[in-house]
């Protein structure tokens, strides 16, 4: 526990009495309705074994704020922290705490992540945290989905799958390893998210009755009328992403080419947590054809196909990962994709 004569750093852990508290802050910044809940929607960071990760601001013994940080790991084994439940109590604003914690979970973190990853409209006030809108994302139609559609899958709440369902669906996650760089999910990864009880699963069966593809709609107030993750074995991707591309559907940038007029959004926030893990994950990545030769606050200079070049850290991560990367990037590495049931 940090302790400054005005206020004091802890975490959750610490202070496990003040869980409540924290979630009526959270859902009050974030205007959840009475019915919905932001614990069940991002259980993964507020769960209790994720307690340590919880950060709070306490002054004369009120809670103020809170930042919530999720470790996860990228496919091949590189470390990222994910960022989110971030608020601010509405008497305590624009006088400088929120900086202070965002800085104090940087620099608690620094030297154990290759990225900071968030998700947030506050574009401006996290470019101050060297965070840049990155990651190519396709959306598809606004179209509500129907219940007749609906109809022709499987419907589950988590709570209702089989073990042997689960391994299915657990299998079909990780075979999204060949097409994308994802982030990987641990059995405590899918113990955690087995727990987010607002978001719904549909399966689509083979004639052996085994599960094809599955897609997950909804998070609660988060992603209402979304389908944010959908996994496939490799014979039946046309079909499942035809039928589904008629719905509001996230997918990464890559899959453009099956839908008309699809719209390129933003997927994340990224920020280099430390220099040495950034530039080793973007040399295994790109499998060795692009190296890193200096980082600095502004600048990313490195190294492709013999020649250096210089960029802004948002120019960089644009290049490799879109919104629209360079052609010449297309083929390098698997582009990364975080679906809706692992953002926070």
């Amino acid at each position: 526990m940090a302790e400054n004569p005005a206020f004091i750093f802890t975490t959750l852990q610490e202070r496990p009495d003040l869980r409540s508290k924290t979630i009526q802050l959270i859902e009050k910044s974030f205007k959840y309705p009475p019915d919905q809940h932001f614990e069940i929607d991002f259980y993964p960071l507020l769960a209790p074994t994720n307690s340590a990760n919880n950060h709070i601001i306490i002054k004369d013994n009120k809670l103020i704020a809170h930042l919530g940080c999720l470790p996860r790991t990228m496919t091949a084994g590189h470390p990222v922290l994910l960022m989110g439940g971030i608020a601010v109590d509405d008497n305590f604003r624009q006088q400088g705490y929120f900086a202070k914690l965002m800085q104090h979970v940087m620099d608690t973190y620094k030297g154990s992540y290759s990225l900071y990853i968030l998700w947030s409209n506050k574009n401006e006030l996290y470019k101050k945290f060297n965070f840049h809108l990155a990651i190519g994302q396709v959306g598809t139609s606004s179209t509500p989905l129907s219940e007749k559609f609906l109809g022709q899958f499987e419907k589950y709440n988590f709570s209702q799958l089989t073990t042997g369902q689960i391994q299915e669906i657990k299998d079909l996650y990780l075979s999204l390893s060949i097409h994308y760089t994802c982030i990987e999910r641990t059995q405590e990864d899918w113990d955690r998210i087995l727990q987010i009880s607002s978001t719904t699963l549909y399966v689509s069966r083979d004639n052996d009755g085994f599960i094809q593809a599955y897609f997950l709609v909804n998070k609660g107030f988060d992603l209402q009328n979304i389908i944010h993750e959908v996994a496939y074995t490799p014979s039946y991707k046309n079909t499942i992403l035809k039928k589904l591309s008629a719905y509001n559907l996230w997918l990464p940038e890559f899959e453009s080419s099956y839908f008309t007029n699809p719209t390129i959004t933003y997927m994340a926030s990224l920020s280099i947590a430390d220099t040495n893990l950034f530039s080793n994950f973007i040399k295994d990545w790109s499998s060795h054809r692009i190296s890193i030769e200096e980082i600095n606050d502004d600048h990313i200079t490195f190294n492709f196909s013999g020649e250096s070049f210089k960029t802004t850290h948002s120019e960089f991560f644009q290049y490799l990962w879109g919104p629209y990367p360079l052609n010449d990037f297309d083929e390098i590495g698997l582009p990364l994709y975080i679906p809706g049931v692992d953002s926070i």
